[in-house]
């Protein structure tokens, strides 16, 4: 079967008439920074107006959820519906940097044609837009498979170096944005964008605080993209690994032409 890779690496938040990219973002309900043995209360939501909650995450879509802690060791982390996002609390007992993580299972949908080139046009994936003209595909619905990956850094302690850094193994999806540096107190952080192991070279990034006011960078010959954060506050970062298929492939009960892969960082800048 013959397929067609791309790939983009995006933190553009999609305007509210977008139905079919909207983000998923998970923070905590008194911000990313807390002292040590805190209770804190996580919230993880889907908007297409970050950092506004505007979709409840069916529990029933949550699949492998973790929180990985500043020592190395890790545990379930258990979600509950509250108003328009999911929320799960938990005491961090020790200083440095934790890490949620938490994956949405892949889910399959319908877009008609002319949605469907709106939201390649707004997330960048233009190639797809090529491949379409390329094999006649343009007046065609197409069906989607998407599968989302987010993670939320964490900081306890009054120094960035306080406590141990959360192990590199904590990036275990197959869509990663890693960051290489804790970008918790940085205005200069490298993230680089990993997809099974391997880096993406070349990819445009798109990251920021808020709907509308987004950077555009790109990825190094190593996968590596620079970020430049001169405002304190929250900050999204998206990547979008998309595959289109000249043959349909079937699950679920369902057929699928393109199959993309999500992944989102949240972190906030002291």
């Amino acid at each position: 079967m013959k397929k067609i890779v791309l790939s983009s690496c995006l933190v553009i938040v999609l305007c509210a008439s977008s139905l079919y990219a909207h983000d998923i973002w998970v923070t905590a309900k008194n911000g990313h920074r807390y002292t040590p043995g805190q209770v804190m209360t996580f919230i993880a939501t889907v908007g297409s107006a970050f950092p506004v909650p505007e979709i409840t995450i069916p529990l029933k879509r949550i699949g492998r959820s973790m929180i990985y802690f500043p020592d190395g060791t890790s545990e379930k982390l258990l979600w509950e519906p509250s108003n328009k996002m999911i929320v799960a609390s938990m005491a961090l007992k020790e200083p440095g940097h934790t890490l949620i993580f938490y994956e949405q299972k892949p889910n399959i949908i319908t877009i008609p044609a002319k949605d469907f080139h709106k939201y390649l046009r707004e997330e960048g994936l233009t190639r797809i837009l090529e491949w379409r003209k390329e094999h006649n595909k343009l007046k065609e619905d197409a069906s989607e498979k998407y599968t989302r990956y987010i993670y939320g850094i964490f900081h306890g302690g009054d120094r960035a170096e306080d406590g141990k850094d959360v192990q590199a193994d904590a990036f275990q999806a197959s869509l990663v944005l890693q960051p290489l540096e804790w970008p918790c107190t940085r205005e200069e952080v490298r993230v680089k964008v990993v997809w099974k192991g391997r880096p993406l070279l070349y990819q445009p990034v798109l990251y920021g605080q808020k709907h509308g006011q987004f950077i555009k960078t790109k990825t190094d010959g190593q996968g590596v993209a620079v970020l430049h954060l001169k405002q304190k506050g929250l900050w999204l970062v998206k990547t979008i690994h998309m595959e289109a298929y000249t043959m349909p492939r079937k699950e679920m009960g369902k057929e699928y032409s393109y199959e993309s892969f999500w992944a989102m960082l949240t972190f906030e800048r002291f």
